[in-house]
């Protein structure tokens, strides 16, 4: 796949087969995709389990807790096994979503089973987060821990050639907004965060268009709000 492709491309399976991807980011990623989908969220215990995936994402919950809520969606699924009308079918996809987004191999069908639970298109929403998640992976910018002295080892690696990532721009002011952000789900600041960014000295326009775009789409694991946070 090219940049270009990746750029304009709208198919979601296409672009995670082509791109790799942490299992940090593909959790979030997955739990971002059945936040999409508002019938997910309908059932107490769906919400639960996809607040115990993203915590866990983050090292914020216990594997048992994960395990914990894997097991009680499976639970949920033996009943619908055998399902044969419509209404059981999606019922039986959204709960799958789910439990593919609380599995412990944390892998990518669960875009077979969102497309299958979604009734209102959610394929070209995946495209957007992971837009949102990934940016540009042909233009990559350099995390912080790449200034650390842990990092310094890595520097001369022929993939970290043309990282445009200053320190200097994790300022304060910066950090304070991106946490915020991250913890409260609420990404309406992101065009403030672009303001810290600049008035820090960023001039990439990649970081500070993505911050500003009136259409964009911004949920856990977005790459600038990453990149100041020092997540992978």
């Amino acid at each position: 796949m090219t940049e270009a492709e990746w750029l304009t491309c709208e198919d979601a399976e296409t672009m995670l087969n082509n791109v790799q991807m942490s299992g940090r980011k593909l959790r979030l990623f997955s739990v971002a995709c059945c936040r999409c989908n508002q019938r997910l969220l309908l059932e107490a215990v769906h919400r639960e389990a996809l607040d115990i995936a993203e915590r866990f994402a983050d090292g914020e919950a216990t594997e048992q807790e994960l395990t914990t809520v894997y097991e009680l969606i499976k639970k949920e699924l033996r009943p619908l096994n055998s399902c044969q009308s419509e209404t059981e079918i999606q019922l039986w996809a959204e709960a799958v979503a789910v439990l593919c987004t609380t599995s412990p191999s944390n892998n990518t069908s669960i875009l077979w089973h969102l497309n299958r639970a979604s009734a209102d298109h959610i394929d070209p929403r995946m495209t957007l987060l992971l837009h949102d998640i990934l940016g540009n992976p042909f233009q990559p910018l350099n995390p912080p821990w790449l200034m650390s002295e842990e990092g310094s080892k890595v520097r001369d690696w022929p993939q970290f050639a043309n990282l445009r990532f200053k320190p200097e721009w994790l300022t304060a002011d910066a950090v304070a907004i991106a946490k915020q952000m991250y913890e409260s789900r609420d990404f309406s600041a992101m065009p403030i965060l672009a303001d810290a960014l600049q008035d820090a000295g960023c001039d990439n326009d990649d970081i500070l268009n993505h911050c500003r775009d009136a259409n964009g789409v911004h949920v856990g694991g977005c790459w600038v709000v990453d990149l100041v946070l020092n997540k992978m």
